[in-house]
């Protein structure tokens, strides 16, 4: 079995690394570990012409070192379970995409990703990426809900 397990800077990503490792583990599974970067200012296409976008993305400091930022954490702790795991970092206008895209080349069995609770004009604007991957994937898919939508849960 291989497993594609989306990393992504929030604050919940070290949940879904967790529980991917424990299934990992269960299930013999290979980890690819992909973090999506979105290219710098592809929201606001329609907002700032070519040349405005350009002159703001030169004037923009690099982002940290995403592998290292994102990935290494849960590499090595899928590593110290003997979990078979590798890394990618992809940049795309799109991250649904990007991740669609990584699964089909990589021939996975299943995609693991994180939800964060959002607002509800939030998600009428702009629909999660597990909100979209639920819609348009074609493969089994893992949704790990973050601790504060459990919490939520528990209370009621």
């Amino acid at each position: 079995m291989k497993m594609l397990v989306c990393v992504s800077g929030g604050t919940y990503h070290k949940q879904v690394a967790d529980f991917a490792c424990q299934l990992a583990q269960r299930a013999a599974a290979e980890v690819i570990l992909l973090h999506v970067n979105p290219k710098p200012w592809t929201h606001s296409k329609g907002y700032l012409e070519e040349k405005e976008r350009e002159q703001l993305e030169d004037s923009m400091e690099p982002l940290p070192d995403q592998e290292e930022q994102f990935l290494r954490p849960p590499q090595r702790a899928m590593e110290r379970c003997g979990v078979p795991v590798r890394s990618m970092v992809l940049e795309d206008e799109d991250p649904v995409d990007a991740i669609l895209q990584t699964a089909d080349d990589e021939k996975v069995d299943m995609i693991i990703c994180g939800t964060s609770p959002q607002h509800v004009v939030e998600e009428l604007i702009q629909p999660s990426i597990a909100q979209q991957l639920a819609r348009r994937n074609e493969r089994a898919l893992l949704l790990v809900p973050s601790a504060d939508a459990r919490r939520r849960r528990k209370r009621k």
